[in-house]
């Protein structure tokens, strides 16, 4: 199944890489100590130190493969995520335009290598690193925050195929059962009188606890729906505004910190306060987002501990982001403000979800003076809608 298959399959070769990495890493500390390493050559400077000439020019002729590897790859992916941008209509049409011959996009492959080329050749390396950091940390902080949304929205606005509630509940029915065996015993032998055969459904049986509907994604827990500010929420509304409010917290405390070092160690009270302030919000806005009814129906691969590990996962890309370059911080601006002007001038009128959405406009038909049965419509609304 790909839909699970392929994000284990992900991880787990993250996971690999990491130990890899770190692997390697502990190798070069163990060779020469950390502060005497040339950082633009590492592993030949610490061959040649222990006396394996032989060994750097083995690591300069990987490093060259490695490079090329990476110039590869990105020339394939790269066009390939465009094209997908330009067939959804967020980008111009002519990206997504497919070569007969080869099956490639053909245009998004020139124009973005062409593109990649020219900076690779106006800037440094060190500032190319800078700017490719910012821009994945900010868009895995953007994955994190809106993994939380998603799994705290409505039924209504979910878009993913989730169980039945009939199904959630013959599981929950049957984890229950298996955490306590006496269970099934006591729901199946007191026996009916008209019919011996069938089993009346005890009292232990009803108090079995059932699955909880999909109604109540997004809602606040039952026992907290009477709590006065939230409760005024739409469901999965006030998860947006506690992800944001604790995004924003999280960028305060780590502000904080980076900045405020000498005055922190220096136990300034100021500093002190405003970490244990921030801290304090971010735990709070946390605990909101815990108090609604979280969506674990979805019938896809789901990621494990949420709202915890996205929130960390927030925490800790914040605090890098906020560690680099202003000069960094302000090419991401501008670069943002290019994406958002070609999104608000092009993408947001041709974009393919936009145009689904317009065409699902209500649907009534007349014949002569009377209206078509209710059910009737809403076969023709189905229709049409699978149609599109």
């Amino acid at each position: 199944n790909p839909e699970k298959s392929i994000p284990r399959a992900t991880a787990l070769a993250l996971l690999v890489v990491t130990c890899l990495y770190l692997l390697a890493s502990s190798s070069l500390t163990l060779m020469v100590p950390y502060y005497d390493t040339v950082t633009s050559a590492a592993f030949p400077f610490a061959f040649d130190e222990v006396g394996a000439h032989w060994a750097k020019y083995l690591v300069a002729v990987g490093t060259l493969l490695g490079i090329s590897t990476s110039l590869i790859g990105s020339a394939f992916s790269l066009p390939r995520s465009v094209y997908a941008m330009a067939e959804d209509g967020l980008l111009f049409h002519i990206l997504a335009y497919v070569y007969p011959r080869t099956q490639t996009p053909i245009f998004a492959v020139i124009i973005f290598g062409a593109m990649s080329a020219l900076m690779a050749l106006l800037f440094e390396i060190t500032t190319l690193v800078e700017f490719i950091s910012i821009g994945t940390l900010f868009g895995y902080t953007i994955v994190a925050a809106s993994i939380i949304i998603l799994r705290y929205q409505p039924v209504s606005k979910c878009q993913f195929k989730l169980k039945p509630e009939e199904q959630m509940e013959g599981i929950s029915t049957m984890e229950a059962n298996s955490e306590n065996p006496a269970a099934i015993a006591t729901e199946a032998t007191p026996l009916s009188k008209s019919d011996p055969s069938t089993p009346v459904k005890s009292e232990k049986s009803s108090m079995i606890p059932k699955s909880k509907s999909h109604d109540d994604f997004g809602r606040l827990r039952q026992n907290l729906r009477q709590v006065p500010i939230l409760r005024r929420f739409e469901p999965g509304d006030g998860v947006k505004s506690a992800v944001v409010l604790m995004g924003l917290f999280m960028v305060g405390l780590w502000l904080v910190v980076l900045e405020g070092t000498e005055y922190l160690k220096q136990a300034t009270w100021w500093a002190v306060l405003l970490v244990i302030v921030f801290s304090i919000l971010i735990v709070i806005f946390y605990l909101v987002i815990v108090a609604h009814e979280k969506n674990d129906a979805f019938l896809t691969f789901q990621i494990p501990l949420v709202p915890l590990l996205p929130s960390l996962s927030m925490l800790v890309n914040i605090a890098l982001m906020l560690s680099l370059t202003k000069f960094t911080w302000l090419r991401l601006v501008i670069w943002i403000t290019i994406g958002l002007v070609v999104y608000f001038i092009y993408g947001i009128h041709y974009s393919r979800e936009n145009r689904k959405t317009q065409g699902y406009g209500p649907m009534v038909e007349y014949k002569g003076d009377a209206l078509l049965p209710e059910n009737t419509i809403s076969g023709l609304n189905e229709e049409v809608k699978e149609m599109q």
